[in-house]
């Protein structure tokens, strides 16, 4: 008789859980009447939109679990079966296999400040077939403290779970956004102990000056020249779009208001905003230093705010054997999501292809 009625009690905890869900969901990417098998990525879900259902799950059912768990759990069936049978604490690793199958040596690709790595789920669907791709999200983001405070900590902790998943190579590396400083630094390890790092992939890092500690005199002098130059970069921009510059400045308000949000709410986001914290301290104390290796470098073609090097980004001093500079549609937020993600996946495949030859 037990035997009989533990499926229509596994069957009922389900339901009730994809009920749960699907309440959260449709709060979350306001859709109304959500099926089952809804995907959330086909149903507009993102980085941010998964970090606010996520923190919701847990308010609602005091299960948390990691952002990075919808690459393989996208329907909210899928996720009420993961929620239903979780036993035990789930896997928190940094790395995370985002797409499994291919024959081609595997690329690491590090999340940028956002600090979690959905924004890579649509590279994933267009990347070559035999193309494995691995995501490396931020540490702490289950709650628990960083054990590490600098970049080369950080760096090294994510280095030594690719060589547990890896110990041989060759290894590919890239980095968005903050992330193409924590992937230097990684190569820079990788290189160290006599590892092969065929390709190092810089994903619209704009590095800045991190090769050494200036004057007081000289870094105000610097200040001053910038804003020059920035007036003058404002100037044309205004003359040539007008309409353009004033979308970008609503945004860049919109965001300032939406972190306020988060810190007004620090119930929803209770680990986010210190692990953000840790890394910001880790990256404003990074000093860099050329590094004997060939970078490739995806900056966006379109740049609607002031960069005091806009040509290589300030990378061209770091890399010894060289530095090529692959130019790619959109932005520095749209580069990476439709209608931009299909051309830059052929790009970046296509580096990756080249890379592996040689």
């Amino acid at each position: 008789m037990d035997e009989e009625k533990s499926p229509k009690t596994d069957l009922s905890t389900q339901n009730s859980i994809e009920k749960t869900l699907i309440s959260i969901w449709e709060r979350v990417l306001n859709i109304k009447d959500l099926e089952p098998n809804t995907d959330f990525f086909d149903s507009g879900g993102d980085s941010l939109t998964a970090l606010t259902m996520v923190s919701m799950v847990e308010q609602e059912t005091g299960k948390r679990l990691p952002i990075s768990s919808l690459f393989e759990n996208p329907t909210i069936e899928q996720f009420a079966r993961l929620l239903k049978d979780i036993k035990s604490t789930p896997n928190w690793s940094c790395l995370v296999n985002i797409k499994k199958s291919g024959t081609k040596p595997a690329m690491y690709i590090v999340h940028g400040s956002g600090l979690n790595i959905l924004v890579f789920n649509p590279l994933a669907k267009y990347i070559n077939a035999q193309q494995p791709l691995y995501g490396i999200q931020a540490l702490g983001l289950n709650g628990e403290k960083n054990p590490h405070n600098t970049i080369e900590g950080i760096a090294k902790h994510y280095k030594d779970e690719i060589l547990r998943n890896d110990p041989v190579g060759p290894y590919l590396l890239a980095g968005y956004s903050s992330g193409g400083i924590l992937a230097y630094e990684m190569a820079k390890g990788f290189l160290e102990i006599g590892k092969d790092v065929k390709m190092l992939a810089i994903l619209d890092t704009y590095v800045g000056d991190r090769y050494s500690y200036t004057t007081i005199v000289k870094e105000f002098s610097k200040k001053v020249f910038r804003q020059f130059k920035k007036l003058l970069f404002f100037s044309k921009l205004f003359i040539k779009n007008p309409k353009e510059l004033y979308q970008y400045q609503i945004k860049i308000i919109k965001l300032k208001l939406n972190k306020n949000a988060i810190k007004a709410h620090p119930e929803e986001f209770p680990y986010q905003k210190e692990v953000s914290k840790k890394y910001d301290q880790a990256f404003s104390n990074y000093i860099m230093k050329p590094l004997d290796i060939e970078i490739d470098l995806f900056k966006v073609k379109k740049r609607i705010y002031f960069l005091d090097d806009p040509f290589y980004l300030g990378w061209s001093k770091y890399a010894k054997k060289g530095l090529k500079v692959h130019e790619v549609t959109g932005d520095h937020k749209t580069f990476l999501f439709p209608p931009n993600d299909q051309k830059f996946a052929e790009v970046f495949q296509s580096v990756i292809d080249e890379k592996i030859k040689n």
